[in-house]
């Protein structure tokens, strides 16, 4: 989450280490005003950048991350107001617990929206931006599903559906937000709990979701 004004540069790094010692470092992506772009894709021995992910074909015991930012020529500097981390080991996803009521059994008042609204050319898209747009919408912060989609494209793939991307866009509006990894449903319970709603990003194979 950070102020980039146009014409300066923020750029996200992230080195791991290995049996083998510390890596390089790997390029996560940067701003340059309000456009995000992925890297292009690095690959070694212990791993490669997918897109905004970096994934590992080693074992890490530990990472560093840092920020590196460039002044434009306007002279406005880069308001850095949060840098978070979602780590995995890659596990599988644990055993469901059975239903237990509680403070997340509600439904927050979100007005939903349809991708299949938007021109052609967009619509099949769109999934990520139209369910940001939903949810800055419950925050007050009432935008075309259009106007966030381009907002949050990749200018170097052209994706909307990069996460980082579509948090920076959040951020420009005045409000915090990050991609999580959630354990279990339990996590997602604790933010409606809290009256945060939230958007997830779901993989899933033939037969495995009823």
């Amino acid at each position: 989450n950070a102020d980039v004004p146009p014409g300066a540069e923020l750029v996200m790094q992230a080195q791991v280490q290995t049996a083998n010692g510390w890596s390089g470092w790997y390029t996560l992506g940067s701003r340059n005003g309000p456009d995000f772009r992925s890297p292009p894709r690095q690959e070694d021995a212990r791993g490669h950048v997918d897109v905004d992910t970096l994934k590992l074909a080693l074992p890490a015991t530990a990472f560093r991350y840092r920020v590196s930012m460039t002044m434009g020529k306007s002279g406005r500097p880069i308001t850095l107001r949060l840098a978070a981390i979602s780590v995995t080991a890659g596990a599988a996803a644990s055993a469901p617990t059975p239903f237990q009521p509680g403070p997340w059994v509600r439904e927050l008042k979100v007005a939903g929206r349809s991708q299949m609204e938007a021109p052609e050319s967009y619509r099949h898209d769109i999934c990520s931006p139209t369910s940001l747009a939903m949810v800055l919408d419950f925050w007050g912060r009432r935008l075309a599903t259009v106007t966030v989609a381009d907002r949050v494209r990749d200018r170097a793939t052209g994706l909307f559906g990069v996460w980082p991307a579509n948090i920076a866009m959040v951020a420009d509006v005045g409000l915090e937000a990050m991609v999580a990894r959630l354990a279990s449903l339990g996590d997602l319970e604790r933010e409606i709990a809290a009256g945060r709603p939230v958007v997830t990003s779901l993989t899933f194979g033939p037969g495995e979701l009823a």
